[in-house]
């Protein structure tokens, strides 16, 4: 990031289709080096989701690659996006420290705030001189990167001082043994996910992401326009890699954000709907998603059932009574057509699986 930002900042002419290349080689690199721990991986994975994910990075790769000229434009757009989700973890580290007692919370939380600042400058893009959008994106990467090294190197601090608080026979409880979730002395979280369906929905997003990256290039390549390509593109497959990343790693409370996305994303589809009554409905319903699945994650509801029957019951209702009229009428859909309902039924059954597979932290541990 620093360096991306340096670049910009010293170098503003710097085309924005070049960056495009830079980000070719990146997501390159990442997609092999997935597929390399898959390959060496010695267990069994029926829900192979470094494989999936390093797929999806060289095929995020190669759309770069052949349409870097439309692309160019949503740089401001995609980047501004990376910041505000850096920016939305160190808030949320922010908080946790808090709760933890440490000191320095304030500044994390102000560099989180600031950051956010950026990122959303950034989406809004009001700027019409090419050189000020890209020292502004300069400006933002540098910002983000010093800012996650600040972050990391507090956090490892206060990991040292108490480390070595404990070593020298202090007792309270923070010396208490700490286990690899809850390495920032957090709060407990009130609900833990098994293996199994977190690789399970790590899989189906991931596949899901795929599915409408091949549809995109399909219907719309060389005509989207910038509201197709951030709606239609952009936001489903930001929201499906975090959901994978954030789920398969245990952590529920940052997949609220994938999910608040996922149900902006399906915000924006109603939207467009005919019938303004099925518009406010569909909104109502991915409000409700959004709110069970924060008071879910973060301990306000004691029980995950409301949260799975709310993801399970339009999963049903879209295959028994949608997707079936449309494979009853006179000309069904195409398999290009199908595809983005495919995805959206594959981001469905990963969102049940990984309700369902939610366990109370306290029935766990007994």
């Amino acid at each position: 990031c620093i360096v991306l930002g340096l670049l910009f900042i010293l170098f503003p002419a710097v085309s924005a289709k070049l960056v495009c290349y830079i980000l070719v080689g990146v997501l390159a690199i990442a997609g092999v080096r997935f597929l390399l721990l898959y390959f060496r991986s010695c267990l069994l994975s029926f829900f192979p989701s470094e494989l999936l994910l390093g797929l999806l990075m060289l095929a995020l790769a190669l759309v770069l690659l052949l349409e870097a000229a439309g692309i160019a434009a949503l740089l401001p757009v995609i980047l501004g996006a990376a910041i505000v989700v850096s920016s939305f973890i160190k808030l949320c580290h922010a908080f946790e420290l808090k709760r933890a007692g440490w000191h320095g919370w304030v500044s994390v939380l102000v560099l989180a705030l600031v950051g956010l600042a950026f990122g959303i400058l950034m989406l809004i893009n009001p700027f019409k001189v090419a050189s000020t959008v890209m020292i502004l994106i300069g400006a933002g990467l540098v910002y983000s990167g010093i800012t996650d090294l600040i972050a990391i190197g507090f956090i490892a601090r206060q990991l040292r001082d108490r480390r070595g608080s404990c070593a020298t026979g202090q007792k309270g409880p923070r010396c208490a043994k700490r286990s690899r979730a809850s390495v920032f002395c957090m709060k407990a979280p009130a609900f833990i996910i098994a293996q199994a369906p977190a690789r399970a929905c790590a899989g189906l997003v991931l596949a899901s992401a795929a599915v409408r990256l091949v549809w995109f290039c399909l219907a719309h390549s060389g005509t989207a326009d910038a509201y197709t390509a951030i709606v239609h593109l952009a936001i489903p497959l930001l929201s499906c890699v975090l959901l994978a990343v954030f789920v398969s790693r245990g952590a529920l409370r940052l997949a609220t954000l994938p999910v608040g996305l996922g149900c902006l994303f399906f915000v924006l589809k109603a939207l467009s709907f005919p019938s303004l009554l099925h518009t406010v409905l569909c909104c109502a319903l991915y409000a409700l998603v959004l709110g069970l699945y924060a008071a879910t994650a973060f301990g306000l509801l004691k029980t995950n059932i409301p949260l799975g029957l709310v993801f399970t019951l339009p999963f049903v209702y879209h295959i028994f009574v949608e997707d079936l009229a449309k494979l009853r009428a006179a000309a069904p859909p195409t398999l290009v057509e199908w595809m983005p309902e495919i995805s959206v039924l594959l981001i469905m059954a990963a969102l049940a699986t990984a309700a369902w597979g939610m366990r109370h932290a306290n029935m766990a541990a007994a």
